[in-house]
């Protein structure tokens, strides 16, 4: 008999030591892991309930991460005196099981969190099997999950590729480099650019924020009148893409490329050849039809306008580039139909003949573009 009174007594001194610990062990908190959430805020006690507000994306559908509740804290953990071990529950707000853990201080929620509100009740305990000691109820809690979308973007973005000029020329003469005007509307493209591709890859893509298109850098804004981007010269296609970047609260950066048809946007493709960006009375490749300067629209007489003499073509080495008198020779690009470049070569203070070897390339068509100091002249070359 003083046995069990003994025991009892135990027992209800254990019990009172753990209820103790109760009042002050309280904290609860939510961790991500490795997440899209963009931002987290919480939790915000009200009425017993902890409350979490996380946003993620607004072209995800739910909330992926590692999702762990835990109970205590560094300075002051959860700890349970031997026999008893840790014990969590966690259930829907319905009563549902979710999961639970022994001997830890957290507790997963698996699989993703829908968009919307998510309730749990986490049960933390000093659990024992023994039957005489039964498990300590060590604190409840009652947990709301908020995910929501970020505001979605929107774009309104109509392109159109323009020739750049060469400063201080009168009249002024293209310098074979194209850029792109664009303009339109956008709102809440905080996170959005502009990304240039081109078949080649030639020049290295870039990733243009869209904001940039207006003086005020606003994430809303109208492009008035025109705004414009990009820098190259190579003959290709070239492709414009919408892309999403950001960063999760756990430091992770994304990226989506939207397709056409989502916000608003349309991807955009331009071609750039031969007769793009030429100098107004220079010769441009032959035309089945006409020869036409394809900056004014009119027919030329390139006998006339002809500047520069290539001989001989065509060749099976060497060819002589003689331009007119008063006419000096900078550089030479020999390329291919497709724009792709074989050879560059740049000439100082070249006036007369100079001479450029294609010996080393396969017999067929090629296109030299020749820049002076009056312009960008095009011929067509055949090599043996």
């Amino acid at each position: 008999m003083k046995k069990i009174i003994f025991k009892v007594q135990t027992t209800l001194v254990v019990c009172c030591l753990f209820l103790a610990a109760t009042f002050s062990l309280n904290a609860q908190n939510l961790s991500l892991g490795t997440t899209n959430a963009l931002s987290m805020s919480g939790p915000t006690v009200i009425s017993g309930v902890h409350t979490y507000n996380i946003v993620i994306p607004y072209y995800e559908t739910s909330l992926t991460g590692t999702f762990k509740l835990s109970y205590g804290t560094t300075s002051n953990p959860f700890t349970c005196s031997s026999p008893y071990f840790r014990y969590i529950t966690l259930n829907t707000g319905t009563g549902g099981y979710v999961s639970n853990s022994s001997n830890l201080n957290t507790v997963s929620i698996p699989g993703t969190i829908a968009v919307g509100t998510s309730d749990y009740v986490m049960r933390v305990y000093c659990a024992n099997s023994a039957p005489d000691l039964p498990s300590i109820l060590r604190g409840t809690f009652y947990i709301k999950i908020n995910v929501t979308k970020e505001v979605a973007p929107s774009v309104n973005l109509n392109f159109a590729p323009y020739c750049k000029v060469t400063p201080n020329t009168n009249p002024q003469q293209y310098n074979g480099y194209i850029g792109f005007n664009v303009t339109g509307n956008y709102a809440n493209a905080g996170k959005l650019y502009l990304r240039v591709t081109n078949a080649l890859g030639t020049c290295p893509y870039i990733d243009y924020k869209v904001t940039l298109l207006h003086n005020s850098g606003a994430a809303t804004a109208t492009i008035s009148p025109t705004a414009s981007f990009y820098d190259c010269a190579t003959n290709t296609t070239y492709t414009i893409k919408l892309v999403y970047k950001g960063t999760t609260v756990s430091g992770n950066a994304i990226e989506q490329v939207v397709s056409t048809g989502q916000i608003g946007w349309n991807e955009y493709s331009w071609k750039k050849t031969f007769r793009n960006c030429l100098n107004v009375l220079e010769p441009v490749p032959v035309d089945p039809v006409f020869e036409r300067n394809i900056t004014g629209n009119v027919t030329v007489d390139l006998v006339e306008t002809k500047k520069i003499n290539v001989y001989p073509n065509p060749t099976n080495n060497d060819l002589n580039i003689l331009p007119a008198e008063g006419k000096e020779i900078r550089s030479v690009k020999v390329l291919d139909p497709n724009g792709l470049v074989y050879e560059s070569k740049a000439f100082r203070s070249a006036k007369g003949e100079q001479t450029i070897s294609l010996a080393h390339l396969r017999p067929g068509i090629y296109f030299l573009e020749i820049e002076t100091n009056e312009g960008i002249a095009v011929e067509k070359v055949i090599k043996n």
